[in-house]
């Protein structure tokens, strides 16, 4: 027997399996289907309360695989596949898996493997108490890396450059990285250990885990690998998280599973055009709409763009108006981060309540 209500959670990028599973599930007393989730938002640990979750099977070479999966859910998995074999199962204990559903599949089927699932399952985990922060621009040049710099220094987070610049936050710091985050993609298992071997520290007290060194790394850093690096990050100290433009895979993943993404515009209508695209394309990847808030850059009263027309037209609300600010922005000049002058006192006043939101 089965619990009398076994909340189920579809992990799948087609939607056309949540609507199948859909079926099954009204035909089977004491089962409720939550919804259905991206990949990329399980290996994020971003799920909504379920018990257990229905994982589609990626394949062999899929990517995110299917250990990322299962580890990412947190809780008892039953893995969905359409062509069942002896690797399949294979593959599905060893990622931890409770047991394989074949598809299709009668309710009966269905109602079996969710009594095995959950016949020898604990409490839910407790969830992580960090916070991660996303910062992405709708533009190069908008700045995003500022807004990012500036958050982590007033909610004493750790932050990760994904940006992936070719000068990297590290050189504009004027910080010796030895290591970045591309040599952890093949860690596996104790990233957020492996992050801290990673990490430098800034001697204004700012802690930087390099990012990839060019474009061309941070193209090639593996599908799934920052989502599970959102998700390591959440279980120690609130961290901000320099996604650049979302130009890479690996800065969209962070994006879409972060606890927040802040959107940085400048208030003019193509950068509010840009970060309505950039919202669409995040959303559609798994992101969920609630997540995203506006950070304007150089507004003033005389922009062209209303702060109540960039949220209309971006999609998102307006979470933080920074005005221009010659004085304070020299701390960014020719290539070099003043650290102990940013940000400026105007900046930091703007930001005040999303530092807060980081730290608590």
């Amino acid at each position: 027997m089965i619990a009398p209500v076994v909340r189920c959670l579809v992990v799948a990028a087609d939607p056309l399996l949540g609507a199948e599973m859909t079926a099954l599930a009204d035909d089977l007393p004491g089962v409720q289907l939550v919804g259905v989730v991206a990949p990329l938002r399980a290996v994020a640990g971003r799920l909504p309360p379920c018990d257990v979750a229905l994982v589609a099977d990626p394949g062999a070479g899929g990517a995110p695989g299917l250990r990322q999966l299962v580890a990412g859910c947190g809780r008892p998995a039953v893995v969905l596949a359409r062509s069942v074999e002896v690797d399949t199962y294979r593959r599905a204990l060893g990622a931890g898996a409770r047991a394989v559903l074949a598809l299709p599949a009668v309710p009966a089927a269905l109602g079996d493997v969710l009594a095995e699932a959950t016949a020898t399952a604990g409490d839910p985990a407790s969830p992580p108490v960090g916070r991660v922060v996303a910062v992405v621009a709708a533009k190069g040049g908008a700045g995003a890396t500022s807004i990012a710099l500036a958050l982590a220094r007033l909610g004493d987070g750790l932050l990760v450059d994904l940006s992936g610049a070719w000068t990297s936050l590290a050189a504009l710091l004027g910080c010796r990285a030895e290591r970045s985050l591309a040599d952890l993609v093949h860690v596996g298992d104790g990233l957020a250990a492996a992050v801290e071997t990673v990490a430098v520290v800034h001697p204004g007290g700012l802690r930087l885990v390099p990012g990839p060194a060019g474009p061309e790394i941070a193209s090639a850093l593996p599908s799934g690998f920052a989502a599970g690096l959102v998700r390591e990050l959440r279980t120690a100290a609130p961290a901000v998280v320099d996604a650049g433009t979302a130009a890479f895979t690996a800065s969209r993943e962070a994006a879409v599973a972060a606890d927040r993404t802040l959107v940085v515009v400048t208030p003019d209508a193509y950068a509010a055009a840009a970060g309505r695209e950039l919202v669409t394309a995040l959303a559609r990847a798994g992101a969920s709409t609630d997540a995203f808030a506006v950070v304007v850059n150089r507004w003033s009263r005389r922009s062209e763009l209303s702060l109540r027309s960039i949220a209309r037209t971006v999609g998102a609300p307006v979470a933080a108006a920074l005005g221009s600010d010659d004085a304070g922005m020299a701390a960014l000049a020719n290539g070099r981060v003043r650290l102990e002058r940013w940000p400026a006192r105007s900046h930091a006043a703007a930001l005040r309540d999303l530092a807060a939101d980081l730290g608590g």
